[in-house]
């Protein structure tokens, strides 16, 4: 089994955004195997606002992400194979 997980805000004063995918171990923990930014991050664009995890594939959502036209937001999608 595995998790993906949107983090938006600071935590402990440090900027946490992007997403993280945890899997869970013959022991039952649930254990990070990766953290997902796009390279084109902002802090503004609230990265991680959405998340969904189907297969080998992550797609993250971004709301406020800027283009020169207007504030449309974006998908990003990634790989995540075991």
């Amino acid at each position: 089994p595995r998790i993906l997980i949107g983090m938006l805000r600071l935590a402990e004063g440090k900027r946490c955004a992007g997403s993280y995918l945890f899997s869970r171990d013959e022991q039952g923990r649930w254990n990070q195997t990766m953290k997902l930014v796009p390279t084109d991050a902002a802090p503004a664009d609230s990265f991680g606002s959405a998340v969904a995890l189907s297969d080998d594939y992550a797609v993250i959502g971004a709301e406020r992400v800027s283009t020169a036209i207007d504030q449309g937001g974006a998908a990003y999608v990634f790989a995540v194979k075991n």
